[in-house]
């Protein structure tokens, strides 16, 4: 699959429900829980992060080493860190088998799938097959559009390789940075029902920085000053979470890959979102929307249309870098 440099989309934006319409409506119930449900408690959506401890465990895939010790996840490459970034197809699209295995001629070391393995358990299975199969370190990090109880069901199922439940991470860690991982709707919003993935402000509070540059893994994407914000959206209004966008500023401000809102993928920006970044330009804290990887379209904030595929990016010493996007299917 071959890696393009983006469009560049222009500069206007859409309203968040609007531009997370593939999620279906929001939460049913008042899904706002209170600090008690921040601390573990089930409140009136399913807690995506409440899962077990995984089992320690480690191992080399495409030559790359990595460690699981409690819930942070080492990955040691051989030089700079060169990772794959989408979000699932939401639905068996007749590509998605064929659209996951074309990342292996990327050779990354590092793959996060930000939610969309869709709303059955038959659609999480083709997902995770297709995902396990990479023998990559293959990290799923779900969102409001991943029902909780396909996501169980997809990882009691043995599969091999070095494929991961976020879910029960907090953290992978790289040379000289690493990655906070949130899985879920920031407190149910936008997520399907209630039985789809949410998260609460316990569940940001209990993501600790470590050693290095820091980057966040979040399904949602945050508000953000600036025209070329990467949560912009159809007719220049505000389409990201600002819950999102409080807890970045808590962390300094980061980098980050985010999956919804779709209007503006594969579009990074710094966080002040002054500028689109062109690809080969790195930034310490890059922040980029993800494609889903096959499947159909995604509509642009410009109205055009996106076509699946994934983000292409590597890690080195300057910061990250968006190399460019790969074709899906």
């Amino acid at each position: 699959m071959a890696v393009t440099r983006p469009d560049r989309p222009s500069r206007t934006v859409l309203p968040w429900l609007a531009a997370s319409a593939l999620l279906g409506a929001g939460c049913g119930r008042s899904c706002g829980s209170d600090d008690a449900a921040g601390e573990g408690a089930q409140g009136a959506f399913v807690r995506c992060m409440d899962v077990d401890e995984p089992a320690a465990r480690s191992g080399r895939a495409s030559g790359v080493q990595f460690a699981l010790t409690s819930r942070v996840l080492r990955v040691t490459p051989d030089g700079p860190l060169d990772l794959v970034a989408l979000r699932g197809a939401g639905l068996d699209a007749p590509g998605l088998a064929q659209a996951i295995a074309g990342i292996s001629e990327h050779r990354p070391d590092l793959v996060f799938v930000l939610g969309g393995l869709g709303a059955t358990a038959a659609s999480a299975a083709h997902h995770l097959d297709a995902l396990a199969a990479l023998d990559v370190p293959v990290v799923v990090v779900p969102g409001g559009d991943d029902l909780s109880e396909a996501l169980d069901a997809g990882f009691a199922t043995p599969r091999g390789g070095a494929l991961f439940d976020g879910r029960a991470l907090r953290r992978v860690d790289v040379p000289s940075a690493h990655f906070l991982l949130l899985s879920g709707a920031p407190e149910g919003r936008y997520a399907a029902s209630n039985a789809h993935c949410g998260h609460t402000a316990g569940d940001r509070r209990s993501l600790e920085a470590g050693e290095g540059r820091t980057f966040v893994v979040s399904w949602a994407a945050p508000t953000g000053p600036g025209a070329s914000a990467v949560a912009r959206g159809y007719g220049g209004s505000e389409a990201g979470d600002p819950t999102i966008a409080a807890w970045l500023d808590d962390l300094g401000q980061p980098g980050g890959l985010f999956a919804v809102p779709g209007t503006r993928p594969l579009a990074p920006a710094p966080p002040d979102g002054a500028r689109i970044l062109p690809a080969g330009e790195a930034h310490p804290a890059l922040r980029v929307v993800v494609p889903r990887v096959a499947g159909p379209t995604d509509e642009r904030d410009d109205l055009s249309l996106a076509p699946p595929g994934a983000a292409v990016l590597r890690l080195d010493a300057e910061g990250l870098v968006y190399v460019g996007a790969m074709v899906g299917g």
